[in-house]
């Protein structure tokens, strides 16, 4: 849930930087940057998916060793 939060909290940063227009100091930074964080956290997503995906069948007793 807290991914959710994040990635809503970022769509929302970066639609008011494109908002306030290149007149900004940062605003090239600021998109960049913004830009950079979706797309980890689209990345970061599809892992978690498929590493779920994967561990799903399996026995969880690695996971229980440490």
């Amino acid at each position: 849930m807290l991914d959710v939060a994040l990635f809503m909290a970022n769509a929302t940063q970066l639609k008011a930087v494109l908002e306030q227009g290149p007149s900004f100091t940062y605003y090239v930074t600021l998109i960049t940057l913004i830009s950079l964080s979706l797309a980890l956290q689209v990345v970061i997503g599809i892992l978690l998916i498929i590493i779920g995906k994967t561990l799903q069948g399996e026995s969880f007793s690695l996971c229980n060793k440490y």
